[in-house]
């Protein structure tokens, strides 16, 4: 399976939540690739800073420009490839959208912006479906606060009161702590320590959005 996040909006943690989902896939033993498409390199160095850390290898690889034939050739020996994109219109986000299997789009239910986003984001997604017909698409409620629940509701109406839209996953993802550290340390939430603020949660999280994914 091709997994993209993506999105037209920086800062939305696309990074956070790729390294996370393949660090728990590899834990339970599945083949895993992660693709940096992004030049910010968000991706990539925390691969450097897994490798100097003596962290179990995670498969890595850099993709530029038109990446579709590189991402299909990674897929045919990953279980999952996972590719982090980056956070604005591009060529490796709409040719990686060509192969790829799902295409999730995380958004801040808060963050008037990036919900303003999804109307770039959707036309490319409806137009990448053109050429890839088996392609779907979710936007994950990501960053989520504590008491936000009436602005998630109003997020999820809003995608749902047309077939257009992309729609909203049944899980959410939290603002947590762990996420950060992780990402800090070249980790995913699942091989932080136990006492590290909201890792249980963000652990619980990460393997309920792999679970709707059907990973």
């Amino acid at each position: 399976m091709i997994i993209v996040i993506g999105g037209d909006k920086g800062g939305t943690g696309k990074s956070h939540l790729a390294t996370s989902m393949a660090v728990c896939l590899s834990t339970q033993g599945k083949r895993i690739g992660l693709v940096e498409t992004d030049l910010n390199a968000s991706a990539k160095n925390w691969h450097k800073r897994r490798e100097q850390a003596g962290l179990p290898s995670i498969a890595f690889n850099e993709a530029y420009g038109d990446v579709s034939l590189k991402i299909k050739k990674m897929a045919d020996v990953a279980n999952a490839l996972i590719v982090d994109t980056a956070g604005h219109d591009s060529t490796e986000f709409r040719t990686a959208l060509k192969v790829a299997d799902v295409v999730i789009v995380p958004i801040d239910p808060l963050a008037q912006v990036e919900a303003d986003s999804l109307q770039t984001v959707t036309k490319i997604v409806r137009d990448a479906q053109k050429i890839n017909p088996k392609l779907t698409a979710h936007v994950l409620l990501y960053k989520c606060q504590p008491n936000t629940f009436s602005e998630q509701k109003e997020l999820r109406d809003s995608l749902n009161s047309h077939d257009y839209w992309l729609k909203p996953m049944k899980c959410t993802i939290s603002f947590l702590r762990a996420f950060i550290r992780a990402m800090n340390q070249g980790m995913g939430v699942h091989e932080l320590k136990s006492n590290v603020s909201g890792t249980g949660q963000a652990k619980a999280q990460i393997e309920l959005l792999l679970k709707e994914l059907e990973l």
